[in-house]
């Protein structure tokens, strides 16, 4: 194989360097030289002295035009003597572009055989006339009748009128509270639990309200902050804890915060991913447009027709925003099957706008709670939605001890891709600060 001339594609992840990982690895096991680059897509060769004339492809970020854009590049220019063409598709697809190309193109690619250059090039256009085309009027995304399988198993329990689906598990003599974000349900946690059991804890995990099996309501009262952290003090209550430690990621993350703040007294230590403490995300908003310019994304959450945009044409848009999610398609077949679908995982957006942020940051000079809980600030190399520096900055936020810590290689949803680093870095910071849960339980 290593004497076969071999063209590689590899679909470019301009955010994260993961075509620059993938690029360094196929160097690695082929002794592969670049012989050209084109937008959104790689060229790669054994052959040194090839010559292949590349076309700038266009499409941009639209998955829809990227197939085409290839097809478009290797049109007339292969052969049958051409050698074997390989498409490189990142498993976790970092933009949503590789999610759109490889169901298409792995599909027609197998039919082609491997070899041929004239049957890859078919192969190519077909894919890049399927994705240039308008986007499918139907879902190819199955529904599930039984939602059961998205959330780790417990039971519900009754909150102020709402029901809550919250798993229970081991009877340790310090409990950690564990909270999701979005657009996830209480399996976020799947790969800590266990573990966490096994080290003594109980662990509570909840599916927070709007999510997975607990009640998704269309009052957006249950979903503002200050509501959500009240009902979580009453599940304590329900299950007789007076203190907890607190694991937040993402939105679950900012409820941390919020429950700290707003109840020190039943926090131990905490462990926050990929959300900083409240003033440090508002201030790298406030003071940096490069920050504050992403902030499109829950603005656009808003919208009216935000839940129609996240379903329309196969789930295009979801696919995009939640693209370098490890577990993308059941992300949508759930969101997708459930009441209501995108609807209750945006009304956190809804219930707790930018723009309150925003005014809040700017006229209220009130200093923020203070914040006695031992933090551990947790940030994923390959986040989309948070800023290292929120999270690294929260520290000036923190009365007690505070670290920070960067998990490499891993996205938003490093719970899930990062599972034993994140694991690790949980059990170590709630051994440390054992002390401060005690007691847990009345």
């Amino acid at each position: 194989m290593a004497d076969e001339p071999m063209t590689v594609v590899v679909a470019a992840y301009s955010s994260d360097g993961a075509a620059q990982r993938d690029y360094d690895e196929l160097v690695r096991l082929h002794d592969v030289g670049v012989i050209a680059e084109a937008k959104g897509t790689v060229l790669l060769s054994t052959d040194r002295d090839a010559k292949i004339s590349v076309q700038e492809s266009g499409g941009g970020l639209m998955g829809k035009l990227a197939a085409r854009s290839v097809a478009k590049t290797f049109k007339g220019r292969l052969s049958p003597d051409s050698g074997t063409v390989v498409v490189i598709f990142n498993s976790a697809a970092r933009s949503g572009v590789e999610q759109a190309i490889s169901h298409h193109v792995r599909r027609v690619f197998a039919d082609a055989g491997g070899s041929d250059g004239n049957a890859l090039e078919a192969a190519f256009a077909q894919a890049g006339d399927e994705l240039a085309g308008p986007f499918p009027s139907e879902s190819s995304v199955p529904r599930v009748e039984d939602l059961s399988r998205y959330s780790l198993p417990g039971r519900r329990i009754d909150l102020n009128g709402l029901s809550m689906h919250v798993a229970d598990e081991g009877g340790g003599d310090q409990a950690v509270l564990m909270l999701h974000g979005m657009p996830d349900t209480s399996a976020c946690w799947k790969f800590q639990v266990p573990d966490m059991v096994s080290a003594g804890y109980r662990v509570i995990v909840p599916d927070l309200i709007g999510s997975g099996l607990s009640d998704k309501p269309r009052e957006l009262d249950h979903y503002v902050a200050d509501q959500v952290v009240e009902d979580l003090a009453l599940l304590l209550d329900r299950l007789g804890l007076d203190r907890v430690h607190l694991v937040g990621h993402g939105w679950g993350a900012r409820f941390c915060w919020q429950f700290a703040m707003t109840h020190p007294f039943r926090v131990g230590a905490m462990v926050v991913i990929s959300a900083g403490h409240p003033k440090a995300h508002i201030a790298d908003d406030l003071f940096s447009f490069s920050h504050s310019r992403w902030d499109w994304l829950p603005v656009s959450n808003t919208d009216a027709e935000a839940a129609e945009l996240y379903a329309a044409a196969d789930c295009a848009y979801a696919r995009m925003v939640f693209g370098s999610h490890p577990e993308l398609q059941d992300v949508l077949a759930r969101n997708l099957s459930q009441d209501g679908g995108f609807g209750p995982t945006l009304r956190w957006d809804l219930a707790n706008p930018v723009r309150d942020s925003w005014f809040h940051a700017l006229t209220d000079t009130t200093p923020p709670p203070e914040l006695h809980a031992p933090v551990l600030g947790i940030w994923p190399t390959g986040d989309l939605f948070c800023f290292e520096h929120e999270v690294e900055a929260s520290g000036q936020y923190v009365n007690g001890p505070f670290r920070y810590e960067r998990v490499e290689a891993a996205s938003h949803w490093a719970p899930l891709d990062a599972s034993g680093e994140v694991t690790r870095l949980i059990l170590d910071w709630l051994l440390q600060h054992r002390a401060t849960a005690s007691p847990t339980a009345r």
